[in-house]
Order: C-alpha cells, then sequence, then structure tokens
C-alpha cells in the first residue's frame, strides 16, 4: 500500500522576504556596474577627443620664421598677414567639443587647454623654457603659442572635467570622478 505524504509547505511569503533583501543590493550592484562602465567610456571619449584634438591642432599650424625673408614678403603683398593660415584655440576647442558631443560624452565643467609641450610632456614657452604648471589653462594656452609651433615640436591637448553620471541623484551626493585626458603630437602644418 502506497503511503500518501504530506505537500511540502508552501514558501511564497519567504520568497518574497528573501527578494526584498536581496534584490535592492543587486539592483544596486548592477546599477553601480553601468554607471563604472559608463565612466570608462567617458574616459575612452575623452582620450579620442584630445588625441583628434592634437592632430587637427598639429596639421594647421603655421611658421613663417622657419623661412627666411618670408615675413618681408608677406609684409609686401597685401592681404597677406603674418598669422595667415594659423588657426585659434577657439578653433580647435570647437573641433574636441563637437567630437565629444557626437561621442555622447558625459562630461561636467569641461576645459579643453592647447599648448606646446618638450619631449617630457612639460609645457614650454616659445624659448624652450618648462613652464610650470599653472592651474590657470588660459596661461598656458598663451604662453606657448602653440599655433607657431615648428615642424617636429610637440603640440599637446588637455581635457579636464567631471563625470556627469547617469543615474538621477548621484551628482546630488558628490559622485563626481575626475575627467582626464592629454595627447601630445608632433608639429606637421609647416
Amino acid at each position: 500500500m502506497l503511503r500518501r505524504t504530506a505537500a511540502p509547505p508552501r514558501r511564497r511569503a519567504a520568497y518574497m522576504i528573501e527578494f526584498a533583501l536581496v534584490g535592492p543590493l543587486v539592483l544596486t550592484l548592477l546599477f553601480a556596474a553601468l554607471e563604472w562602465c559608463l565612466y570608462l567610456m567617458t574616459l575612452n571619449q575623452a582620450q579620442n577627443a584630445a588625441r583628434e584634438g592634437a592632430r587637427y591642432a598639429v596639421v594647421r599650424t603655421d611658421t613663417y620664421e622657419s623661412f627666411s625673408g618670408t615675413r618681408t614678403y608677406l609684409n609686401q603683398n597685401p592681404p597677406d598677414t603674418y598669422d595667415a593660415g594659423v588657426y585659434t584655440q577657439q578653433q580647435v576647442v570647437a573641433w574636441v567639443q563637437r567630437y565629444l558631443n557626437t561621442a555622447g560624452a558625459q562630461i561636467n565643467n569641461l576645459e579643453i587647454t592647447i599648448y606646446k609641450v618638450n619631449s617630457l610632456g612639460q609645457p614650454i614657452d616659445l624659448n624652450g623654457n618648462v613652464i610650470p604648471e599653472d592651474p590657470n589653462a588660459e596661461t598656458l594656452t598663451n604662453q606657448g603659442q602653440w599655433n607657431q609651433t615648428r615642424f617636429g615640436d610637440l603640440i599637446a591637448v588637455r581635457i579636464t572635467g567631471t563625470y556627469a553620471p547617469v543615474i538621477p541623484g548621484l551628482s546630488q551626493i558628490g559622485v563626481a570622478p575626475p575627467v582626464f585626458a592629454m595627447s601630445a603630437m608632433g608639429s606637421e602644418g609647416n
């Protein structure tokens, strides 16, 4: 004769309590992993934008000092000027910003700096003297005169800012990791 065993007790309430305890932790870890991946993607986009900005700048420099008599020739033949063909900092900044916007980068307090550097990555002036690191980006850009760089000298583009989290509320609690990217390339535009 077969004996009938009692059905196992239902555990619906236990499952709900377990999910209520573990579910928020799992969801928090899932969203944290997603946010971390987006932050790494933003760092990658910033590095690519710095490299593209440096590339844009190095092919658009123009130094007439490297050719004897050029300044005299330009002054004799208006409407040419000494700075003919030289691109400005605003044009390079606009190029980098357009690249970042197209990539969908999430960067707050974006600051883009273009300046000359030596082989060690230190900012230099027109005579090749090292400029002490100054938090003022305008000082680096003006003293370095990146758009008057001779062939082969290095031009750097530096991007700084803070990551803008996708999850609402994270920026209000002070979670904003820094974004920093820098790229230097040799001038080709002379």
